[in-house]
């Protein structure tokens, strides 16, 4: 057993018996039991903190978990990041019959255990032991905070391991069913965002295309594939694009950690198939590691040379630009489970990463609310976060360097800007 394994055994037992939990601590170090009574603070801090709420834990039915968080809108969308209503909404789609008959969740089997003869007569295997909602539900939550599924499932009675599996199916039908939420604006609307782009509309701009990393534990196999020299870890390689709105357009996932951002971006279909994808004069906005990618228009290099045009122009650049940045850093708030280290399978990661901006596009859809708003498009007012940035670094557009930019929305001092979102 781990040291975290034992730490939660602890902390658990304190709760429950005191004599079990001195039995335990003895066989421990005197570190390793002052972390089991912080955690026990803690934790007794939010059981009384969620008893005002009105939610109880390890009381009725632990399989109908989602009908104990269900009535309290407020805890249940910082646990999942959508409401009840949104909720069964997404829940109605993975029960449609009209989806592939592998992404539908199926029902609770009130009967209970099958015997062996019966599964194999059947070829059903071994029924849900949950109900739909709750397997939906223990999913967004592990989305939303790996740790307090954990938390969640040891004070309900739920078994880890099975829900941890339980999650991998969840997952597969979640990214059936809410594909429909990423797709490539048509010809119109290409055009009706190129004329929304403020200084840069001359320029047919019609998106901007950045790429984000995934951290992964060092591989087994072909590990020096997914090492990056430069930031000294091992990650897996991200494209999206998104509009001015913040809203995902395509993404483009699983390359390797040494693979640059120009290389990875004219590997993929929208270089090699612009055709398709843009019409003649249209093209992305990206940062300087795009460069050479023939439709991306990246500022220009900064010199003492440049002229005063020039400046402008990078300063428009990345005013447009950073909504990118804010989108990265909004998703792994808003799914944290993309912030930390993966430590599953590989291909599970480009999975688990494509559902995130799935899920990230449905959120704001259904809650109409996007990084930036309908009056930013009139240069009438800036967003929340775009003046907290400009007050991080000095109120000039020209001093927002990516790197800064980027380290500064993924510290915990910018979750505030998130959680406001």
């Amino acid at each position: 057993m781990s040291q975290t394994e034992l730490l939660i055994l602890l902390v658990w037992c304190n709760l429950q018996n005191a004599f079990i939990a001195t039995t335990i601590a003895s066989l421990l170090s005197t570190s390793t039991v002052t972390s089991c009574l912080m955690l026990c603070l803690i934790l007794i801090h939010r059981l009384e903190k969620h008893a005002r709420l009105g939610i109880t834990y390890g009381a009725g039915d632990a399989k109908e978990l989602y009908s104990q968080y269900a009535p309290n809108d407020v805890l249940f969308k910082a646990m999942t990041n959508f409401t009840p209503t949104q909720f069964q909404n997404l829940l109605a789609k993975l029960m449609d019959p009209a989806m592939p008959r592998s992404y539908i969740l199926k029902p609770r089997d009130p009967r209970g255990g099958r015997g062996l003869a019966r599964q194999r007569r059947t070829r059903g295997g071994r029924p849900h032991k949950l109900s739909p909602a709750t397997r939906l539900f223990l999913c967004l939550v592990r989305l939303k905070d790996d740790d307090r599924l954990v938390r969640l499932c040891a004070m309900s009675g739920l078994n880890v391991a099975s829900v941890c599996d339980n999650f991998w199916h969840v997952c597969e039908c979640l990214l059936a069913a809410t594909e429909d939420q990423i797709r490539w604006p048509g010809a119109a609307e290409r055009n009706t965002l190129a004329r929304q782009a403020g200084a840069l509309t001359r320029f047919g701009v019609v998106g901007v295309v950045d790429g984000t990393v995934q951290y992964i534990c060092r591989p087994g196999a072909d590990e020096p594939l997914y090492y990056n020299g430069r930031k000294k870890r091992h990650f897996l390689n991200h494209l999206v694009v998104c509009d001015w709105r913040g809203c995902i357009r395509a993404i483009r996932v699983g390359f390797y950690g040494r693979t640059h951002d120009s290389v990875a971006y004219k590997s993929c279909d929208l270089y090699t198939n612009k055709q398709a994808y843009f019409a003649q004069g249209q093209r992305l906005i990206a940062d300087c590691g795009f460069m050479g990618c023939g439709n991306v228009t990246v500022p220009y290099v900064a010199r003492p040379t440049l002229t005063q045009g020039q400046r402008a122009f990078n300063r428009e650049v990345r005013r447009q630009r950073v909504v990118i940045e804010f989108l990265f850093g909004a998703m792994k708030s808003k799914f944290r489970i993309l912030s930390g280290t993966w430590r599953h399978g590989l291909h599970r990661a480009n999975s688990v990463f494509a559902l995130c901006c799935q899920l990230t596009n449905m959120y704001m859809h259904a809650n109409r609310r996007y990084i930036r708003g309908q009056a930013w498009r009139h240069g009438q007012m800036l967003e929340g976060w775009e003046e907290a940035l400009l007050r991080q670094f000095g109120g000039d557009w020209s001093r927002l360097n990516r790197v800064q930019v980027r380290e500064y929305l993924q510290s915990p001092a910018a979750q505030h800007l998130f959680d406001n979102w």
